[in-house]
């Protein structure tokens, strides 16, 4: 209720009482329970804090909802963000690494409310929370403090939460259109590095010189990178991909399933065959429902079926010079395409050798069907004829 409607209310009970009491009232209740805040003094190096933020960009022509990652250093107020697709556990991991790889030390705890990526068992008590397992073992890698939030109290975390606003409206209130996320990225760099370089509150010194006073009292930072990928299992389909977020990407067909194990990162997918070896890497892709399809991994499971080529997604995703090369030469004769490329990806041999090659061939006999024999005799030339010429120098 508002205070006009407790006056209607104590009216109607037959109270006898003016308005301006009532209000009166209400305002001495209000001044009663508000809260204190207590002055916080961190020593150097001692604290940093995480949060998230969402900005708009135009990448690529296209509107983005962006997540911003961002880092408050709670002494010197020194800042450092960095963007992402996603606000996943692959993002908040990296983001991790590379502000600390950055800053070149470990502060002795760092801050979160009660995100998900942080938080696996979020409760009221703040002895009951439990941090996620990707956190413990970052946190035990890096050996750092952890500390969460009140629920509902941004104000314990005040430097990161002003932060977001502060650098996201410095960075970006201007200038919102990028060609791609790294120009994005790079430009926000430059924004950060610029707020850093102006100087503490009531103080001449710069922050990023407060900051080299702060590394000296920070955790040393480990020689070796740690590596933030998330591990997980996904089931391999009827067109040999697995799908993550929507997406679909393929595997290659001499990788059987049911489940295969693959790598997430913020911007690539990394695939594994059954003996834990590195069997295909993705871009990851950043839109919803979309097929990412490599050729190479189907040409085993297309030779007994070339007619499959011609309208097939894996030759849609090809560069357009390997696509021009299909249509031009063999697109009556997709067995003899199919043979020689599957030969290319197995011997390692640059596609670009395969294009001469045919050249070469339709030229020799511009009236004869090309067959897979002759082809491969010109390219198997053309190497050695490179291979000499090497020698030579």
């Amino acid at each position: 209720m508002k205070a006009v409607d407790i006056h209607e209310a104590l009216i109607e009970a037959g109270h006898q009482i003016g308005y301006s009491t009532v209000c009166r009232y209400v305002k001495d209740h209000k001044s009663k329970g508000q809260e204190v805040f207590i002055r916080q003094r961190y020593a150097p190096g001692s604290s940093t804090e995480f949060d998230w933020g969402m900005t708009k960009l135009i990448i690529g022509g296209k509107q983005k909802n962006m997540m911003l990652s961002v880092f408050t250093l709670a002494h010197s107020n020194h800042r450092w963000a960095m963007l992402f697709y996603r606000q996943d556990m692959p993002s908040f991991l990296q983001s991790h690494v590379a502000y600390l790889s950055d800053i070149q030390g470990v502060p002795i705890e760092i801050v979160y409310d009660n995100m998900k990526t942080a938080v696996a068992k979020c409760t009221i008590r703040q002895s009951d929370k439990l941090p996620t397992d990707d956190l413990l073992k970052i946190s035990t890698y890096y050996e750092f403090d952890y500390r969460f939030c009140n629920v509902a109290k941004g104000n314990e975390k005040g430097h990161v939460e002003r932060s977001v606003e502060y650098v996201r409206r410095k960075a970006f209130c201007r200038k919102d259109q990028f060609d791609t996320l790294q120009q994005a990225q790079d430009h926000l760099q430059a924004e950060v590095q610029r707020l850093n370089d102006k100087p503490v509150k009531d103080n001449s010194i710069s922050i990023n010189d407060v900051l080299k006073t702060e590394q000296k009292k920070m955790i040393p930072l480990s020689t070796t990178s740690y590596d933030y990928a998330i591990t997980q299992q996904y089931r391999l389909d009827k067109y040999h991909t697995i799908s993550i977020d929507t997406n679909h990407y393929s595997v290659p067909d001499s990788i059987h399933g049911p489940m295969i194990d693959v790598k997430l990162y913020p911007h690539q997918i990394i695939i594994y065959n059954k003996t834990n070896q590195k069997a295909a890497k993705h871009t990851r892709l950043h839109a919803k429902h979309q097929w990412c399809i490599d050729i190479n991994h189907y040409w085993k499971s297309m030779t007994p079926k070339p007619g499959a080529l011609s309208h097939s997604e894996p030759l849609h995703q090809v560069p357009k010079h390997i696509k021009l090369l299909f249509e031009k030469y063999y697109s009556k004769i997709p067995q003899v395409y199919i043979q020689l490329c599957h030969y290319c990806a197995t011997e390692l041999i640059d596609i670009q050798l395969l294009i001469q090659a045919t050249q070469l061939t339709y030229t020799q006999s511009p009236h004869n069907t090309l067959s897979f024999d002759k082809v491969k005799w010109n390219m198997v030339s053309l190497i050695n004829a490179i291979l000499e010429e090497k020698s030579n120098v």
